[in-house]
């Protein structure tokens, strides 16, 4: 009788371990330490050509005066925040982390002039600058005046912690 008892006991125990027993949880997408950023500043001037008169030819090419500066342009900046973790996490795939882009926007003054504060590593960080098209009126060579369309493609400039950056822009 002890016995039965016994392994009664025995197989209550086997059987409330097995219910008991842990599940592995769902694997959760690891998610990156909490990046160390320092702020950097870029400054821009952005310049347009608005009369071609005052362009001057030299032997084996055209001098071009950007002589306007250009008000009201949209510019942003956007960073990659993958660039801020070492060690980062493919975005690819089940166990990958979607790392988002900052981004940061300013309008030239009536100097043509922006300021923008930029979150990088402590490593410094590469920033893609975007502008809005600037529209004016553009004196030809042979003095007419004719509606413009001035834009730029995306730039890529490196900004480093702590530093401010002075960059000058042509509109074409």
């Amino acid at each position: 009788m002890k016995r039965k008892l016994m392994f009664a006991t025995l197989g209550l125990a086997a059987l409330s371990t097995a219910f008991v027993s842990c599940k592995k949880d769902e694997e959760e997408k690891p998610e990156p330490a909490a990046p160390v950023t320092a702020t950097s500043t870029i400054k821009g001037k952005i310049m347009v050509n608005t009369n071609l008169r005052n362009d001057t030819a030299g032997i084996s090419k055209t001098a071009t005066t950007y002589d306007t500066p250009a008000a009201g342009v949209g510019v942003t900046a956007q960073i990659d925040t993958r660039e801020w973790v070492n060690n980062a996490v493919s975005g690819s795939g089940s166990n990958g982390y979607e790392y988002p882009k900052k981004t940061y926007t300013a309008t030239t003054d009536g100097n043509g002039e922006f300021s923008l504060d930029v979150e990088v590593s402590e490593k410094g960080g590469t920033v893609e600058i975007y502008f809005s098209d600037y529209f004016a009126v553009q004196t030809t060579a042979d003095s007419v005046d004719v509606n413009k369309v001035f834009s730029e493609p995306m730039k890529t400039i490196t900004a480093l912690p702590g530093v401010t950056k002075q960059y000058n822009f042509e509109l074409n």
